[in-house]
């Protein structure tokens, strides 16, 4: 009687623990300010629809938009086709919300799906899909100053890589889960661009169910990853979005279980296809944007399809309209705005020191916007 009324007492704790961790109980900010940015306008109507997925962030002062996708003249609910662009187009961050678009290049092949990381006033791409599906492995660097780019070469990854995400921390470079040759994958790759010999390199593996469209961070010495979704892999499993988030602890090289973001009627943020990048100080992972936790696996699992599911409105899809901050050091969620800017699928999130980037994406499946927006 004593033991089960200890194990009891325990469980019960357990559980209040469990409950009081999953709660976003950090206060919000003082003040939230967001702003927009004044719209493109470049020689290609086409490109001025808006993107997404494409290669982003900030290179010697300029904010660089290169590469991305959209479905410019038919809709994708219609059988339209899909555009992939190769522009590199850059803007001074001095010009604040009226940014002056230059195209200094071209990427090396019309893609997206791919990843951008900072790293020494340059940017780091990483895979990526082309047209008509084409899968990449490529690895480039490109670095944008006074109006002029230079592109370099990089070893390319052992498969290629599309759909994924990826961290940076000093010279490593971290790619995590995605889609490996077209198959879901859990794996982890790294490359040290500090080596004197580069080449990628297995890191380990996803505990669990592979990730695809996850999102993630690097903050002291911790590799976070949350969202993502698990296509259906086995005849009698069907796809899913994992529920969870992951720490690797890049020292250690263990794993463990966080939890994920939950509204404040305690619905789990999905973050999938979102986006989410470490503030400067590494204190914050800040997050935005991904599909919905309940109707996207619906659509995985063909339950909706056609014209029911793809001519919605953008409002019946529910894509996360929160702006979240995790607490690196409580590992606690802080809901920071619920705002409209924020509900995208494949939208870039770009930090500049001060400013978050929240650069073009999905308002519902295969429609894009040219809005880019920017809050602190």
């Amino acid at each position: 009687m004593g033991r089960f009324f200890t194990f009891s007492l325990m469980a019960v704790l357990l559980l209040a623990l469990a409950a009081c961790t999953t709660k976003p109980v950090e206060p919000a900010p003082a003040e939230f300010v967001m702003e927009h940015l004044s719209n493109y306008e470049t020689p290609d109507t086409c490109f001025n629809k808006g993107v997404s997925a494409a290669y982003c962030g900030v290179s010697n002062g300029y904010l660089v938009l290169a590469g991305g996708c959209n479905f410019p003249h038919v809709p994708a609910a219609q059988g339209g086709e899909k555009i992939y662009y190769d522009y590199i187009w850059a803007s001074s961050l001095s010009d604040g919300t009226k940014p002056n678009w230059k195209l200094v290049g071209r990427i090396p092949q019309a893609s997206a799906y791919g990843i951008t990381l900072p790293y020494q006033n340059k940017l780091i791409c990483v895979g990526g899909l082309a047209t008509g599906g084409e899968k990449l492995n490529a690895v480039y660097a490109l670095e944008v100053k006074e109006d002029q780019l230079s592109l370099d070469t990089l070893p390319s990854l052992p498969v290629c890589v599309d759909n994924a995400y990826g961290a940076i921390e000093g010279s490593m470079v971290y790619v995590v889960g995605g889609n490996a040759d077209g198959q879901a994958s859990g794996a982890v790759y790294k490359l040290d661009l500090g080596a004197e010999n580069l080449a990628w390199v297995l890191e380990t593996e996803l505990p669990g169910a592979p990730r695809v469209q996850p999102v993630c961070a690097i903050s002291h010495h911790a590799l976070y990853i949350f969202g993502g979704y698990t296509p259906k892999i086995f005849e009698n499993i069907p796809a899913f979005m994992p529920s969870n988030g992951m720490k690797y602890d890049l020292q250690t090289q263990t794993w463990d279980e966080v939890e994920a973001p939950l509204t404040p009627a305690g619905e789990i943020i999905a973050l999938a296809g979102g986006a989410a990048v470490a503030s400067p100080d590494g204190e914050q992972i800040i997050c935005i944007g991904g599909v919905n936790q309940d109707i996207f696996p619906r659509a995985l699992n063909g339950e909706l399809s056609g014209p029911s599911y793809m001519e919605n409105p953008v409002e019946w899809y529910k894509f996360n309209r929160y702006i979240l901050a995790f607490q690196v050091e409580t590992e606690q969620w802080q809901i920071l705005s619920e705002c409209e800017e924020g509900a995208r699928a494949g939208a870039s999130l770009v930090n500049d020191g001060t400013w978050n980037y929240i650069i073009n994406g999905e308002l519902k499946p295969g429609i894009r916007t040219p809005m880019i927006s920017r809050f602190k």
